[in-house]
Formats: C-alpha cells, structure tokens, sequence
C-alpha cells in the first residue's frame, strides 16, 4: 500500500507559496463562516481547496511554475513592506526610527547608543535623541 502511495505522488507539483497563501485564505474564511453562516463563503472555500489540490497533485510543472513565479512577484512589494515594518516594530535590524521634526522624514539610528546627536541630511535640523 505504501508503495502505491508513493508511486502515486511521484511526479507531482507538491506545495509551493501561492499553494500556502490559498490555504491561508481558505482557513480565513472558515473562521469568518463561523461567525457568519453563510452558503456562499461555503462554496468559496471549497472552490478553492480543490483549486489548491489541484495544483499539488498537478504533473505539469512549467505551468505550476509559472503561477508561483506571477504570485510571488504580485506580492513580494507587499512582503518587503509587511518585513521592513515588522522588524522596525520589533527592533531586530539593530536600528531606531526617528521622524525629523523640520521636514518629517524618516532618520535611521543604531541602538543603543545612549543620547546621540541627530543631523537630518535634508535639511540639516539637529536634534538630540536617546536610542
């Protein structure tokens, strides 16, 4: 039996980020449906787990391929944003975010460096922040 398994999943596409992100979506709108019966999110988490196995039990590769690459391409300004906050927020690049007070642009400071003196390069307003 465990041979015709594998036999039966050689060859195929497997999982791939646009495969997780619809999973995501189908569990998403599982919750919403739970608190919102309706039949409609019903038959669109349907549709789209079969879309999604669709695309794992899939043999042609270059198409699968395809898809991932015009998804991840779609989204990867989003990701790059969704990081850059996550790691400011958080504070693992090792920097602290100041807005200038003159013309309200973004200044980069390393941690930890206890009260530094902060020159805007833009218009040059000095400021004296603690990091």
């Amino acid at each position: 039996m465990k041979e015709k398994i594998l036999k039966f999943f050689s060859g195929r596409y497997g999982g791939d980020e646009l495969t997780k992100f619809i999973t995501y979506v189908v569990l998403a709108i599982l919750i919403v449906r739970i608190f919102m019966p309706s039949d409609l999110l019903y038959v669109v988490a349907l549709v789209l787990i079969v879309f999604a196995n669709f695309r794992v039990l899939s043999k042609d590769f270059v198409k699968r391929r395809a898809e991932n690459q015009w998804f991840l391409t779609k989204t990867s300004g989003l990701k790059n944003t969704y990081t850059k906050y996550k790691n400011r927020i958080f504070g693992k690049d090792g920097y602290k975010y100041f807005e200038c007070s003159g013309c309200k642009s973004e200044l980069k400071v390393p941690k930890k460096r206890g009260k530094v003196k902060v020159r805007c390069p833009k218009c040059n307003t000095e400021m004296i922040k603690r990091t």
